[in-house]
């Protein structure tokens, strides 16, 4: 007579298998996935600016910083690429559709922001605002949401 075995049984920690990837990456993360990806955007010109020389490419890049966020913000109904992609809007902090004026306070604001390196006041607000708004989006009156009408 031959003994067959019960099969072990497996205990897995409750975060593991193809279920821990399904959860939701958070709104910080998704405006970071988006800043990312105008940041690739606007490396295109300062490559070809740092051709020209050291100074004259950040001055480039600067000018090209300022000029594709508030073109693309206004253009784009508060949107940029980055935003487009990742689902993000501007918007005033009333809901409301975000103005010029607005678009043009939180861009000039982004030098703040970026500051001392790597945008971290804008994450520092970012993780102490509720809102996760940056420096920018305080001063401006603007927030950032789901362009989708969910969630933030």
């Amino acid at each position: 007579m031959t003994m067959i075995d019960p099969p072990p049984i497996i205990v897995e920690p409750e975060h593991t298998g193809p279920e821990m990837f399904s959860k939701r990456p958070t709104f910080t993360s998704i405006r970071v996935t988006a800043g990312l990806i105008d940041l690739a955007v606007l490396l295109i010109p300062f490559a070809v600016a740092l051709a020209f020389g050291t100074r004259l490419a950040w001055l480039g890049f600067a000018t090209a910083a300022v000029l594709y966020y508030s073109v693309t913000e206004v253009a784009m109904d508060g949107q940029t690429p980055g935003k487009r992609v990742a689902g993000l809007r501007v918007v005033a902090s009333s809901g409301d559709r975000v103005s010029g004026r607005q678009v043009a306070l939180r861009t000039l604001l982004r030098a703040i922001d970026i500051l001392p390196v790597l945008y971290l006041v804008g994450v520092v607000f970012l993780l102490a605002s509720r809102g996760e708004r940056r420096l920018g989006d305080f001063v401006a009156g603007t927030k950032v949401v789901n362009a989708h009408g969910t969630g933030h």
